[in-house]
């Protein structure tokens, strides 16, 4: 197996004339992947390129040791990647397990596997018991568990997670993290999020970037070293993030 299941290679990313990411050279290693950074700082616009939803202005991407130059590429990694953005689509009245069940027919899982892989995404995210519930009258952490359902099926191998903890409770936050850990046993995720403790409890490395470059790539242990009283924050991881941000600066 390669020892990384996403690269780049001076990948640069924008919309129009302002670019977003910068030469931005990375390895991914397989496990779980997380991505900070400020509001703006390119995480939305990595992912997104990441999935194939955007091709680079310029440089290299890597998806599970396959170089995606076209759209052929592209749509062969597809069939191993989910993706589950910010905001996603589905029809209100489609029962979870329809929601499912299109999203297979979407990603042209064989019709003889579908009703298998779609029971096994469902029960993997512990919706076995609103299978049959209308989208519309799911939680807000069912519904993000029902995203990552049809991000997963089909055995996928990389999966892309947008703010996937937004809108959830204490609680329901500490169900993801279980449910992402258990994901990381079939799939390399990249998770971005704002919430620096999500990242600590469940990455094995990160990356944070600023202005659509990199200030910081390691593990959470290594992000807390870099704590320092002068930065601000609660916690040493949080303290050690915003030393990541700024240590260039005076002051840090």
């Amino acid at each position: 197996m390669p020892t990384t299941a996403v690269r780049t290679i001076n990948l640069t990313q924008g919309y129009g004339e302002t670019p977003i990411i910068k030469n931005l050279t990375l390895d991914i290693p397989h496990g779980v992947f997380g991505l900070l950074g400020p509001n703006g700082a390119g995480k939305t616009t990595l992912l997104r390129t990441l999935a194939t939803a955007i091709a680079p202005r310029s440089g290299e991407i890597v998806l599970l040791d396959r170089t995606v130059e076209n759209d052929r590429d592209a749509r062969e990694v597809r069939r191993h990647l989910g993706y589950l953005p910010q905001e996603f689509g589905y029809h209100p009245n489609f029962t979870v397990h329809e929601f499912i069940s299109y999203c297979a027919w979407l990603r042209r899982i064989p019709s003889a596997l579908t009703r298998e892989v779609v029971t096994e995404a469902i029960m993997a995210v512990d919706l076995g018991a609103q299978a049959k519930t209308k989208m519309k009258n799911l939680s807000g952490g069912m519904l993000r568990r029902a995203g990552i359902a049809q991000a997963i099926l089909g055995g996928t191998r990389l999966v892309l997670l947008d703010e996937p903890t937004v809108g959830l409770d204490p609680e329901q936050r500490l169900a993801f993290r279980d449910l992402i850990r258990r994901v990381s046993g079939q799939a390399t995720v990249v998770l971005s999020t704002h919430l620096v403790e999500d990242v600590a409890a469940v990455c094995d490395n990160l990356l944070i970037i600023a202005d659509g470059e990199p200030v910081f790539t390691g593990s959470p242990r290594e992000l807390r070293d870099l704590s320092s009283e002068r930065a601000r924050g609660d916690t040493e991881l949080e303290r050690g993030y915003t030393a990541a941000l700024y240590r260039n600066k005076a002051g840090i």
